[in-house]
């Protein structure tokens, strides 16, 4: 490749790197707009944290994530419960950390974030938040209705 196409390459790249907008999570959407996340039931798993948010208060959150450790065999650590913000810790049975942080969106919006060990675990977060969505009662949107079918077809 000649020098010529390797600078143009290199300025395309850098002028796509620039303006493209950065990733806006659920937890960040959450926080900003409200219940549009929550309602849906989404969660994403970036750079080794799984970020979500329900439409439960931060209290019941913060209560409902202390069961879901103590249900999966996990110690706590550490539990700290501000106005806006809590914070869980816990200690796997390989001495990794479990961190799971809680941001109040609104009196009935809460942002979930879990991190899992150094580098991340999307497997152990997962489970951690299901327990959690289980303990509040939430219904998993990605699971059918009993006696619905999993997908349907057009008529």
């Amino acid at each position: 490749m000649d020098k010529g196409l390797k600078r143009v390459a290199g300025l395309i790249l850098f002028a796509a790197g620039i303006s493209l907008p950065g990733c806006v999570t659920p937890f960040d959407f959450a926080a900003n707009a409200g219940l549009g996340i929550a309602q849906a039931g989404t969660s994403s798993f970036i750079q080794g944290t799984l970020q979500a948010a329900v439409d439960r208060s931060m209290n019941d959150v913060f209560d409902a994530a202390k069961r879901a450790m103590k249900t999966l065999g996990y110690e706590s650590s550490r539990e700290d419960l501000g106005e806006h913000y809590a914070q869980l810790q816990a200690t796997q049975s390989d001495g990794s950390s479990i961190v799971i942080k809680l941001k109040k969106s609104s009196p009935v919006v809460t942002g979930i974030s879990i991190r899992v060990g150094l580098w991340g675990d999307n497997a152990v977060s997962r489970l951690i938040f299901h327990e959690i969505e289980k303990d509040l009662g939430v219904k998993d949107a990605s699971q059918p209705e009993k006696g619905q079918p999993a997908f349907s077809t057009p008529p």
